[in-house]
């Protein structure tokens, strides 16, 4: 007997849960969930796995999804069902816990019925509070010790509430939804304080962030230092949806029909095209990354923290080696990210960097290699600001995909959102028949599109493709073998390519590893043979640069030379460099940004503000941004509570739209304030600014208005005409192309809105939140944002007064919008304990 005769029967007992919601009729916002094969067997492993006492890690193709909530609603019915017919297998004590960040999981319920009927209250459903009371869909709260049997939902956004005694009989980790890569252990350090008796975790398959660090596995029997094991190999089964497993559901079971994020049907309606490979021959820009590589080994073997200098050359080769288009328009969009930094800055650094400079441990190695090693990463730089050859080859790319895979959607994935936007300038600019394609509204549907590896898509539908330069980050390694296309295709170079093999073959031998293991463990049945197939090359070789040839034919080649072994270095030390380290390491590699620290109420702890941002402040009942230089003692501070680091205003139009589209408003707001600073530049004033606006026929009447502009005190003109008039005055193309500075101003005038009644509202909304007593206020902010629950944005935040605002200090960039306490009080009550 196979492991699927056990996962789906082909005699299902018509009580059988899933036969009966079959049955009964699942819907979502009105449209029919119609769970298949692959629901059937991710909820029947997860339903063996919690009775045979295990915790469950559960892998699905990266893409964008509820799962997460569909299984809660199953696991709260199975235990339900399972107390009414007498099966004391699947019946736990406890609440059901999902942790997930901004998946609004109770307004989600609203949505779906069974049988036609709503089930947040049958579910007894709660959202927990940022004070560790829960709350239903009408805002009543009460203690968690009330709903011991509910179906709770946490979001990351809100910190980490303590529920008290309240021990959850599981816990539901939906690790998709997290950014920040130390979320999880979080969740996991929740679920243990909490001792949780079992729990699920829904991750990626490929992805290092889906594993906790060992120290964060909870161990039921207590046994370890701080009760916690280090290793999880006893109590957890794995199993991932592999390429090879999704094969043979398909094969055994047949393929169902996409009905929506609820279901994993998706999975199955389009069979997974191998990884494909695209070569390509570049002779110098491969020598200079090879060497590059060869430093960063080099640099690793010292065993040490990377100081800053080491770190921005990892990171400059790091974004080089990962960037499509031409170097100077990414520079320029680079700007507008606040999380980002241009491969010009970096460069920059390194020209200015002297061996002296790099801390006496690195001694030997500033004396050795850091010379040699900050040459060859400088001329990569210097290269590919010359001419990136790659922005050529993805043209190319295009045309082959147009041929070869006709009908099929293109997906460009880039490093970051600011990236992207690069990308997609610098494709216009060469092709402009491509301009309404990349900027078309409807990008689900556009034919090209160029997105950022943090945007999920839909797992697809339909044939497509997605394009990656070069191996992903590791920690963006789950797009190999996402479900978001139905074909991946890696973009490399030679040397890569084995560095690619060694990969896939690695994460085919874990899947199977584990499935096997899972196999035995629940006594599941057979599995067919693991039949992952590995990388083929579906374009190319192509030489796409002749600089270097000379040389590459002159040198002989380096004997021994372990290309995989120095990517898999390189892989290591770049996540080394994403993953924030602890705040009280000084020799962390970590970018010092100028910023100013507000010390707020009681007076024990400071928040760190970036020098040229902005606070959101609530001034008497008003709410207001101001200029982190003009903060002053006696207002009090918005600070977020938990994983978001944004401000309550732009979180709100992250839960009105896309997050991905609000980032890209504030991108192309930031091109706008650029190029009217640029004008100002150029013509000495801001009268001067206005004249030349006037000249273009602007009806605008004192320069302090551009000015407003510039500094983002006004959003956006009134006239949407005057961001075209900017955009042609400093050939700024990204406002002037396809209507975009239309589109602009249209949503410009939606944030105005939002931001003047903010101020009239939020600071009453806020009160009426944390009371949880809703009012008026929050039920006028609701309708504002389009009917959603402002309430659970609002708990996100907490407001504290600010007592004194201190000068502008270069600081490490992991300390910005963290409440951290304050030095002085830290070190007097040191003080006093030594005495």
């Amino acid at each position: 007997m196979g492991y699927l005769d056990t996962l789906v029967p082909a005699d299902a007992n018509p009580r059988d849960l899933l036969e009966r919601l079959d049955a009964l009729g699942v819907t979502d916002d009105g449209h029919r969930v119609q769970l298949g094969s692959a629901d059937s067997a991710t909820f029947n492993l997860v339903r063996l796995a919690l009775a045979a006492d295990r915790d469950v890690s559960m892998h699905l193709p990266r893409g964008l999804h509820d799962v997460s909530v569909m299984l809660g609603v199953y696991l709260q019915l199975m235990r339900r069902t399972a107390r009414v017919i007498g099966r004391p297998r699947d019946w736990f004590d406890g609440p059901i816990v999902i942790i997930a960040l901004n998946r609004n999981l109770t307004g989600r319920l609203r949505r779906i019925r069974i049988d036609g009927k709503p089930l947040s209250e049958a579910l007894a459903a709660r959202r927990v509070r940022g004070d560790g009371q829960v709350t239903d869909l009408r805002g009543n709260i009460g203690p968690a010790t009330d709903y011991l049997d509910g179906l709770l939902y946490l979001n990351t956004s809100l910190g980490w509430p303590s529920l008290g005694q309240v021990r959850p009989g599981v816990v539901v980790i939906d690790r998709t939804s997290f950014r920040n890569p130390r979320t999880l252990d979080d969740a996991f350090a929740w679920a243990h304080a909490h001792h949780s008796a079992r729990t699920v975790l829904l991750g990626d398959i490929g992805d290092i962030g889906s594993t906790p660090s060992p120290a964060t596995w909870p161990r039921k029997d207590g046994q370890g230092e701080g009760g916690q094991a280090g290793s999880p190999s006893d109590e957890w089964v794995r199993w991932s949806w592999a390429p090879d497993l999704r094969t043979d559901l398909t094969y055994e079971l047949g393929s169902a029909s996409p009905c929506g994020p609820l279901s994993t049907n998706a999975l199955t309606s389009l069979a997974p095209a191998p990884i494909g490979v695209a070569l390509y021959q570049a002779p110098a820009l491969s020598r200079l990354r090879r060497r590059a590589l060869a430093g960063i080994m080099a640099a690793r073997r010292v065993g040490a923290p990377l100081p800053r200098q080491v770190a921005d050359a990892v990171t400059l080769v790091n974004h080089l080696t990962r960037l499509w288009g031409d170097v100077r328009t990414a520079n320029q969009w680079a700007v507008a990210d606040p999380r980002g930094t241009s491969a010009a800055t970096l460069a920059r650094n390194l020209r200015g960097a002297r061996p002296g400079d790099l801390p006496r441990l690195w001694h030997t190695f500033a004396e050795s290699r850091w010379a040699e090693f900050r040459h060859d990463v400088i001329s990569l730089s210097d290269l590919l600001t010359e001419h990136n050859p790659r922005l050529d080859l993805l043209l190319s790319l295009l045309d082959w995909a147009h041929a070869e895979r006709p009908g099929a959607q293109v997906t460009v994935r880039a490093a970051s959102q600011a990236t992207a936007f690069a990308l997609i300038e610098d494709l216009g600019s060469r092709r402009p028949d491509l301009v309404d394609v990349l900027t078309a509204a409807d990008q689900d549907t556009a034919a090209v599109r160029v997105v950022a590896y943090s945007k999920r898509l839909r797992w697809a539908e339909q044939p497509s493709l997605e394009l990656h330069l070069g191996v992903p980050a590791p920690w963006r390694r789950s797009a190999l073998i996402s479900a978001e296309a139905s074909e991946q295709i890696v973009v490399l170079d030679p040397d890569e390519r084995p560095w690619l093999d060694r990969l896939t073959s690695n994460l085919a031998a874990d899947c199977a590893i584990d499935a096997h293991l899972t196999c035995a463990t629940l006594h599941l049945g057979a599995l067919p043979v693991s039949s992952w197939e590995p990388p083929r090359t579906v374009y190319g070789p192509l030489a796409i640069d002749d600089r270097g040839t000379d040389v590459d034919a002159a040198m002989p080649p380096a004997p021994g030379l372990d290309l995989a072994g120095l990517l898999a270095a390189f892989d290591d030390v770049v996540t080394e460099i994403r993953i924030a380290p602890a705040i009280d390491d000084p020799a962390a590699p970590v970018r010092l940004v100028p910023a100013r620290a507000a010390v707020v109420a009681p007076g024990d702890q400071q928040y760190w503000l970036p020098a040229d941002a902005r606070a959101e402040v609530l001034a008497g009942d008003r709410y207001a941004a101001v200029a982190v230089a003009d903060l002053t003692a006696g207002v009090s501070l918005l600070i977020s509570r938990g994983e978001g680091r944004e401000g309550i205003y732009l979180r709100l139009q992250q839960v009105i739209h896309a997050e991905a589209d609000v980032m890209a408003l504030s991108m192309m707001l930031g091109r706008f304030r650029r190029a009217v600073r640029a004008l100002h530049d150029e013509y000495g004033t801001w009268d001067a600014v206005k004249d030349t606006l006037a000249g273009r026929g602007s009806r605008i009447t004192t320069g302090q208005t551009c000015r407003l502009w510039a500094t983002g005190e006004v959003i956006a003109p009134d006239d949407i005409g005057d961001i075209r008039r900017v955009g042609l005055a400093v050939g700024e193309d990204a406002l002037t192309l396809d209507g975009n500075w239309q589109r602009l101003g249209l949503i410009a005038d939606e944030l105005r809105k939002l931001h003047r009644h903010l101020g009239k509202l939020l600071s009453a909304a806020i009160s009426e939140a944390a009371s949880g007593q809703p009012g008026p206020n929050l039920a006028r902010l609701s309708h504002l944002c389009g009917g959603i629950d402002t309430a659970e944005v609002l708990e996100g935040f907490e407001v504290r007064r600010v007592l004194s605002v201190g000068p502008t200090s270069l600081v490490p960039s992991n300390l910005l919008r963290r409440l951290q306490p304050h030095p002085t009080l830290t070190n007097r009550d040191a003080r006093r304990s030594t005495t």
